[in-house]
């Protein structure tokens, strides 16, 4: 570490100094910046280059680590050597603007890969003068919702809490085209709006801002943010200490379009329109004793926008203005946060005005609004240097990060730090965030410093870049002492809360939420798991009930409901050469019935319709009916083993429950559960239709009609699937209607809550209802006349099962491993294809992007693995 550990109350470091030095010239400074997909990017030590990471699941053991990291292409190239000093995402996540510090700006995007990130624009124009150093920078928001979660709050007749949560869309103005764009200002006072145009390349728009023909109005930092009326509002600081404000309009000027049924165009001769605002002649903190603030200067300016809240969009928060300022305060730096509000006011000309216009006949005078800048009296002092401020739409918190390493939460409006409640014996009727609820980063050691830092989507995970050029991950940690729902219920109880709260916020934001799955490994337990997952369903108001749905977007695509089985599937993860729980099992089922559900009705849809059969729509099923039909094998085969175990006790629910937890059996409880019970009967009729459409093509052919070989290939292949399968499709279909009729009956005499209660104990906690006690009954019996003679045991028992993933016997483990199985094609993968792997769940696909079957369903699992994370691509 060098210089920084030197003693606090000597001279400050020289990383420190060059730090603040760094901050103090220049608000564009950020050298590490964590996207809302995931990407993690950072300048390279010698500042001429980017590389990126990310966080994934070790599929030896289970662990969360930080990746390797991975250069971005042409960065030196197209900057051609210049030092690079700040980066930032877009409001996606998807593209990466790279500035240098002659104010030139390049943009890279991360699309099917989170480790692969391509130049999306780098033809930069040479820089006239020294002046063009960007000072701030900001990306448009998109044009989506995102969902406020207020603090969870307990609910007597809940027995619980609830976690009200308002939809807000973001404030305009949008690109028209639904593409990026972005905003910077250099230090000589030019605007410079950056838009993605036509022929997929970015236009560069500038305007001259009004008063920067002085020095001493030269900028330092500035800052923008959208407002309530589609402009934009920019804050700018000077060497003289001024704080001007303007107000920006972008004048698309769209061309016309004559269909209103096509896609917006793209602009093609974009102008600004910008007025000064306001100006406040000296933009400093008050004095404060003991501190010599003649020497305090800027390091960070920021615009919180305003934040609407409830139906009727009452401002809940204004639009407020926060600078930082450092201060040397006896050889201990501090830092100074000074606000304040932007108010508009309605105004009105003189009345005079208004007779004048009356004797010409002339209208009355519009009214016109003005600007107040309201300075909070109170200021607020950190002892500690704050080198970064995060502020997400979706939060009511701000986040300051120090150099030391330490992250500070606080209220949006007070400032308050939030703590931990004091009171260890009583829930708190009321949990605000995840910090609240217990969890905080580690305390850093005597001497930490880091040159960079940036927090995780939702908060919960910090990066920081060390002083020997180390990028090291460090993640919340629970600080309040035991967890044990036995002897700590108040900690276990709060700490459940809090994660269920910030889990629900990412998954309504669409954020990724892997670093929420860091901090929950080291807090594991079967009763932990249980109980997180089952509050998870509650914020997220999840419904498992499906028994009277047919499959519909519901279950098909349910980001809500992908997200919870993902988060039950990674919760048991322990790697590899692990059995897989109980829990995770029927998640990972539920995920695969899914994704196999949506590639069959993609593609019956489509020859239903009349439409031409093509060797790109059936291949893909070839993978995914073999995985149907050894599902079904693997049931039968397994409701066989359980029927045997439990002889006749068929109707002791119990007693075949403890039989299922012993042999860790899934089975069961998939068919008591209306989700999977109900994707499994949908497949029933898909395979029909995938068989009865290979057969009658290939009968075709067999009487002399022309068809592709390729095609015909295909047509006998998935043939030869059904025809080799141990178990009839008819058999099967019985049996599963049976109890689906059983169990239907058996919910009709239920309330709505009882049966999403009945779905989570099954789902979740592995139990068998009282009420579907006949159903289970009815399956073991259905099940012990099958094995009488409907199916060859024989044939059953030696058919391979074990590339399902679900066996845990040690050759089954051993088995899985020795080949690559394509997670969404479900077929295997040859040695040396170009592979991707998933982040979270470990699953891996070839890297599909180039082939033939780019126009079908797959397209959709390019971006996302079938478990709602991220793909990276694998070295071979």
């Amino acid at each position: 570490m060098g210089d920084a550990h030197l003693d606090i109350l000597g001279a400050p470091p020289r990383i420190l100094q060059e730090k603040l030095e760094e901050l103090r010239l220049s608000g564009c400074n950020q050298l590490i910046s964590w996207s809302k997909l995931g990407c993690i990017a950072y300048v390279t030590p010698d500042k001429t280059g980017v590389e990126s990471r990310h966080i994934m699941c070790n599929p030896k053991d289970g662990r969360w680590i930080l990746s390797e990291a991975y250069p971005v292409p042409h960065v030196a190239r197209i900057h051609e050597g210049q030092q690079i000093v700040h980066i930032s995402w877009n409001t996606m996540g998807t593209e990466l603007a790279v500035i240098d510090v002659l104010g030139r700006v390049s943009f890279f995007s991360v699309y099917m890969s989170v480790n692969v990130l391509q130049c999306a624009w780098g033809q930069l124009t040479d820089q006239e003068d020294d002046l063009g150093g960007l000072v701030g920078f900001w990306w448009l928001n998109s044009e989506k919702q995102h969902a406020v979660y207020r603090p969870a709050m307990k609910d007597e007749a809940m027995k619980g809490f609830r976690y009200p949560a308002s939809m807000q869309k973001n404030l305009p103005p949008y690109h028209p085209a639904h593409k990026t764009a972005c905003l910077g200002v250099t230090r000589g006072g030019t605007l410079k709006f950056y838009y993605h145009g036509d022929q997929n390349r970015y236009f560069e728009v500038t305007q001259e801002l009004e008063g920067c023909v002085s020095v001493g109005n030269l900028f330092s930092h500035a800052s923008f943010s959208s407002d309530k009326d589609s402009t934009i509002i920019l804050a700018a600081y000077t060497i003289s200490r001024k704080l001007l404000v303007y107000r920006i309009s972008i004048n698309w000027n769209l061309p016309l379009q004559t269909n209103p049924q096509q896609l917006p165009l793209p602009p093609a001769n974009v102008s600004l329109t910008v007025k000064r605002v306001k100006v406040e002649t000296m933009a400093s903190p008050t004095d404060i004793p003991n501190m010599d603030m003649s020497k305090a200067f800027l390091t960070h300016l920021e615009i919180i926008p305003p934040t609407f809240s409830g139906h009727a969009q009452q401002q809940y928060f204004p639009t407020t203005i926060m600078a930082v300022y450092s201060v040397m305060n006896m050889s201990i730096q501090s830092s100074i946060v000074v606000r304040w509000i932007l108010r508009e006011t309605p105004g009105s000309l003189h009345p005079s005005f208004d007779q004048l216009g009356n004797r010409r006949n002339s209208v009355t005078s519009p009214s016109t609004a003005e600007f107040e800048l309201h300075r909070i009296p109170e200021d607020l002092v950190i002892d500690k240097v704050v080198i970064g401020i995060t502020h997400l739409p979706y939060c009511l918190e701000l986040k300051f990060a120090c150099i030391d390493g330490s992250v500070q939460t606080r209220d949006r409006a007070s400032l308050k730090m939030f703590a931990k409640p004091s009171d260890l014996n009583v829930i708190p009727d009321v949990i605000y965030n995840i910090v609240h609820a217990g969890f905080d980063f580690p305390p850093p050691g005597l001497g930490d410093l880091c040159t960079g830092l940036s927090l995780s989507p939702n908060g919960t995970v910090l990066i920081k870049l060390l002083p020997n050029c180390e990028v090291k991950m460090v993640p919340m940690e629970y600080q309040g002492g035991s967890l044990s729902p036995k002897h700590a219920p108040v900690n276990f109880h709060t700490a459940i809360v809090g994660l269920a709260h910030v889990h629900a916020s990412g998954c309504n934001n669409m954020v990724n939420n892997d670093d929420v799955l860091v901090i929950l490994r080291p807090l594991r337990s079967d009763g932990f798991n249980k109980a997180l997952i089952s509050e998870v369903h509650k914020a997220l108001s999840l419904k498992m009930d499906f028994t009277s749905e047919t499959p519909n977007e519901r279950l098909f695509r349910n980001p809500i409901l992908q997200r919870c089985l993902s988060l039950q599937t990674s919760i048991y993860y322990e790697g590899e050469d692990a059995p897989m729980h109980l829990g995770a099992k029927l998640a990972w089922i539920f995920l695969h019935l899914r994704i196999a559900s949506l590639g069959f009705g993609t593609t019956i849809n489509t020859l239903q319709r009349g439409e031409e059969l093509k060797i790109e729509s059936m291949q893909p099923l070839i993978g995914t009916s073999r995985w149907s039909m050894d599902w079904i094998a693997y049931v039968v085969d397994d409701l066989f083993q359980l029927a045997r175990a439990v002889g006749d006790r068929v109707n002791d629910r119990n007693y075949i429950r403890s039989i299922a937890l012993k042999t860790n059996s899934p089975v069961i409880f998939a068919l008591l559960s209306s989700g999977t019970r109900v994707l499994t009967r949908y497949s029933f009729r898909c395979l029909r239709q995938t068989e009865s459409t290979a057969a009658a093509h290939i009968q075709s052919a067999q009487q002399g009609t022309p068809i592709d070989q390729n095609q015909l290939q295909v047509l006998r292949s998935l043939k030869t699937i059904f025809d080799s399968s141990p178990v009839k499709l008819p058999h099967f279909e019985k049996m599963i209607s049976d109890v689906n009729g059983t169990v239907t009956a058996a919910y009709h005499t239920l309330t709505e809550i009882e049966r999403l209660t009945c779905e989570r104990d099954i789902f979740i906690n592995n139990e068998i209802p009282v009420v579907l006690g006949t159903a289970v009954e009815k399956l073991i019996r259905d099940a012990q006349a099958l094995m009488r003679g409907e199916v060859d045991l024989a044939w059953l028992y030696f058919h391979d099962l074990s590339w399902l993933g679900l066996d845990d016997d040690v050759k089954s483990i051993a088995s899985r491993k020795s080949r690559k199985i394509d997670a969404i094609r479900k077929t295997e993968i040859a040695d040396r294809r170009p592979l991707r792997q998933c982040t979270r769940c470990c699953s891996v696909t070839e890297d599909f992007t180039h082939s033939r079957q780019a126009n079908n369903w797959l397209v959709t699992m390019q971006r996302m693995c079938f478990c709602g994370s991220l793909w990276m691509v694998v070295k071979q």
